[in-house]
């Protein structure tokens, strides 16, 4: 048994067998912040074809536009985007190809 230490409050401890055995620390790789910024710039895109389908458009434009610039920042805003998916999901309502943008993005969020 491993114990590590990612620095600030995350600890924890994994079963690392072998000479090549690695732990990853993910919880600050933003240099995949572009592909979370395609994946936003994808769902407005996305919002955009299908704002006749999709309820409240405009709302869910700002939401989306919203999540956009969270992740143009330097160190995307993981936890602000976080919030908005739900509601941009809902408002996706059943527009498929909203509903996979947003589901696309939420994978992104959480694998950052």
């Amino acid at each position: 048994m491993s114990q590590f230490n990612f620095g600030g409050d995350i600890n924890g401890e994994a079963n690392v067998f072998g000479d090549h055995a690695q732990v990853h620390n993910r919880s600050n790789d933003f240099s995949r912040g572009s592909d979370l910024s395609g994946l936003v710039a994808a769902l407005v895109d996305e919002i955009a074809k299908h704002r006749t389908e999709v309820r409240e458009a405009e709302r869910l434009t700002q939401l989306a536009s919203t999540a956009a610039a969270y992740a143009a920042e330097p160190r995307p805003n993981v936890e602000g985007i976080r919030s908005l998916l739900p509601a941009l999901l809902a408002g996706a309502g059943t527009v498929t190809a909203v509903a996979d943008a947003v589901l696309r993005v939420s994978q992104a969020v959480n694998s950052l």
